[in-house]
């Protein structure tokens, strides 16, 4: 019935914990857990293959690092996750990273009894916790302002970000395909796949804690820097924008230039004007973007006269 999805990289410290939280399911049902071990010098394919032993219900992929696929100049593990999704053999998926871990024994029999009492339903999630070293923050009302949704989650509720746990997703296997070509490119697969599935039908919320998602000095973005984030938000809402239909476009369309902009202050506070200009040409390149003469002027200026305003800033500060 349900094929548990865990890729997995260095996390010796963590997938000890995954695999005993998948284990631990208690289902009226049959489940199968595929973990996809990316070649990892840590100990956590020993690990892996340990529990693969013991367990038969695990199925484990053990990975070479010549097939992983570099997005952005990063290796990542989307060969590794995309092989996993075409050997899953259940009617729902349920997504578990190495790095994090399942706290509700009832989540996958909760999430199934939801989707086959709506067919209508492409996929549902539950709550999750935040962990940075110890210390847990709320996942979803962290991102929605202190709230859990009321309703079926849709396209454009999306559009202003992934609010939606990866460690806690489960979706129709047959809504998944034919992939999206997007997902072979954005530097985050989840938002691409959440959008791409929203768009063929509703999202249910449960409203419960059923993961931990840990935060740590190796993981792909929660770690990084914000320049570094801001271009990863970047391309994956350009990628999203190829996917979404016309009449939600001005939403995304708005979100994409606060993260420039973002990027352009981000860019000047560094000193990086080559990355500010580029920010800039983006900024003036969309049709919805809207800057009065004087700030056009200020702008320009700043990014292509930097003498000018170096002297500007003098005259003022003397006067």
């Amino acid at each position: 019935m349900v094929s548990v999805i865990t890729i997995t990289y260095q996390h010796a410290d963590y997938i000890g914990q995954n695999i005993a939280s998948v284990a631990s399911q208690r289902t009226d049902f049959a489940v199968e857990h595929l973990i996809g071990e990316d070649q990892s010098t840590d100990g956590t394919r020993e690990i892996c293959a340990q529990a693969a032993e013991k367990d038969p219900r695990i199925r484990l992929f053990l990975r070479d690092r010549k097939n992983v696929m570099h997005i952005m100049g990063r290796p990542t593990g989307r060969a590794n996750v995309l092989g996993l999704y075409l050997d899953a053999r259940g009617k729902y998926l349920a997504v578990c990273p190495g790095d994090d871990r399942w706290i509700d024994e009832d989540k996958l029999q909760a999430q199934v009894d939801l989707m086959e009492s709506r067919p209508e339903l492409v996929a549902c999630f539950t709550n999750g916790w935040n962990d940075r070293n110890g210390t847990r923050t709320d996942y979803v009302r962290s991102w929605l302002k202190g709230q859990a949704p009321q309703k079926d989650i849709t396209v454009r509720d999306l559009l202003d970000g992934n609010f939606i746990p990866a460690c806690t997703f489960l979706f129709r296997r047959d809504r998944l395909f034919p992939l999206p070509e997007q997902i072979l490119t954005a530097p985050v697969s989840d938002h691409v796949l959440v959008v791409h599935l929203a768009a063929q039908g509703p999202i249910a919320y449960i409203d419960r804690h059923s993961g931990v998602r840990n935060a740590h000095e190796k993981g792909l973005i929660s770690m990084r820097d914000s320049a570094h984030k801001i271009d990863v938000n970047l391309r994956v809402l350009t990628a999203l924008s190829t996917m979404i239909a016309p009449a939600d476009r001005p939403f995304l369309d708005q979100r994409i230039i606060r993260y420039q902009q973002e990027a352009l202050q981000s860019a000047i506070d560094r000193g990086d004007l080559p990355k500010a200009r580029e920010a800039w040409r983006a900024l003036n390149g969309m049709p919805s973007f809207r800057v009065g003469l004087r700030e056009r002027m200020r702008r320009s200026v700043q990014l292509y006269l930097p003498w000018l305003a170096r002297t500007i800033f003098r005259i003022r500060s003397s006067a």
